[in-house]
This record gives C-alpha cells, sequence and structure tokens, in this order.
C-alpha cells in the first residue's frame, strides 16, 4: 500500500477488498470465520466468489454482495449486508494456490470516518479531532517497517497548521503552515523537535504572480477561475 490518508467517507462499515495477482490458471480460497471456500479461479466473476462465500455457514445466503474483478485495478469489494451489515466484521483469511491474493480491509467508526486500513503487509490507524479534521495516522503493526506517527494540528478555520512525525517513539520533523488573510497558503516551514532526530530546518513560500494583481490580467485558471499561486522561493538557513 501507499499514501495512508483517507480520500473518501463511507457510511457502511463491514467492506473488505481483495486483489488477486497470478498468472492464468491460478486458484485461491478465502476462509471466513474458522470455514473456507473451495478453490476459486483468479479472474472468476463477482457474482462466483459473491455465490461462494454465501454458502459458508458463518455468512450464509443474503449477508453478503461482491462486487470488482479481483485485480489491482478493481479489486472485489465484499460488502457484509443483512444479518451481518452495519457492523465491523473480522478480516476475510486468504489461502492461496499458486495465486498470490491480498486482502484490504477498511474500519470506520461511528462517524463514518475511516478509522483504519490494512492489508497483508501494512496497517494504518487513523484519528479525528472534535471537527472530523484528520488528527494522527500510526502504522502500527506494519511489519519491517520503522513504526511511525503523524499528528496534525488546525486553527479555528479548520486550515492545518503543523503536521508533526515520530519514527520509533522518537521526535523527528515538524512542518508549519502560514495563511494569510484570505486562507491562501504562504509559507511551509519544517524543523526538527526538541530531543529529536537531527532535520535541517528549510522553508517554502508562497505568493501571487504580479501578473494577476490587476483584474485586466486575471484569467482563470485550468481548474477553475481564480489567480495562479506558485511557490517563488526557497530557503535552508
Amino acid at each position: 500500500m501507499s499514501g495512508p490518508w483517507p480520500a473518501t467517507r463511507a457510511c457502511q462499515p463491514g467492506v473488505q477488498q481483495v486483489a488477486v495477482t497470478a498468472a492464468a490458471g491460478g486458484s485461491f480460497a478465502l476462509g471466513f470465520e474458522g470455514e473456507s471456500t473451495g478453490n476459486i479461479s483468479v479472474g472468476a466473476s463477482a457474482a462466483t466468489l459473491q455465490a461462494d462465500l454465501a454458502a459458508l455457514s458463518t455468512i450464509r445466503a443474503g449477508n453478503v454482495q461482491v462486487s470488482g474483478s479481483g485485480t489491482w485495478a478493481s479489486p472485489y469489494l465484499v460488502s457484509f449486508v443483512g444479518g451481518l451489515g452495519g457492523q465491523a466484521q473480522p478480516a476475510l483469511t486468504v489461502a492461496s494456490t499458486p495465486a498470490t491474493a491480498n486482502t484490504v480491509t477498511t474500519k470506520y467508526d461511528a462517524a463514518g470516518d475511516v478509522s483504519s486500513v490494512g492489508d497483508n503487509y501494512s496497517s494504518y490507524a487513523y484519528t479525528y479531532d472534535g471537527e472530523a479534521s484528520l488528527a494522527t495516522v500510526d502504522n502500527a503493526g506494519t511489519s519491517g517497517a520503522p513504526h511511525v506517527v503523524l499528528t496534525s494540528g488546525y486553527d479555528a478555520s479548520g486550515e492545518r497548521t503543523s503536521l508533526s512525525a515520530t519514527i520509533n517513539g522518537t521526535p523527528d520533523f515538524l512542518n508549519t503552515y502560514s495563511y494569510d488573510a484570505l486562507s491562501r497558503l504562504t509559507q511551509i516551514s519544517q524543523q526538527g523537535q526538541t530531543g529529536g532526530n537531527a532535520v535541517a530546518p528549510k522553508s517554502i513560500y508562497y505568493g501571487l504572480e504580479p501578473s494577476v494583481t490587476s483584474p485586466a490580467s486575471t484569467a482563470p485558471t485550468p481548474c477553475g477561475s481564480g489567480p495562479t499561486v506558485r511557490p517563488i522561493r526557497q530557503t535552508a538557513p
């Protein structure tokens, strides 16, 4: 997995993703609560996987829906519904012969925000502040990687003002963000934290191009209307 920051909100917990990579002719099996399907051919339709899962006594018909094609671009989306809907469910287990399968499990809190995402190789947990802004990202449980916790701070307008990191419990970088009176980002600065790892201080400053300060020269940007903003200076004190 890469990029653990959640991009969307969801309203229904108990949704899991399964992506399968293997040469043609491979097969895999999925298990749930101690029961396992038979071998399922790589590239099987969502309807086939749904029928195989519904045949398990730990799931049963009417309690699972499957969509997608099982590829990395379009993984199987396994949704627990009916008597198993509206609640977090144990992760599906994977057996592959000789296919390599990966199960991505996403959990949600009572507000519908993503609380964790994990697969066979990594795990990320998310917390939020009282305004539902992302407060922390924690990769505890990810094997073979340093334990990293990212913590964000926000001002009263909901703009992020800081992003700090700890690595294996040791403070690392601290980013701070500055805005102008129109809530436009004007500066990002990075430095180390007291007692933490050495981080070279650096800053990026943002400003409006002089050519867009007069109404006659202001033109829509490719993604909408308004002046273009770009970084104009970087320093490393």
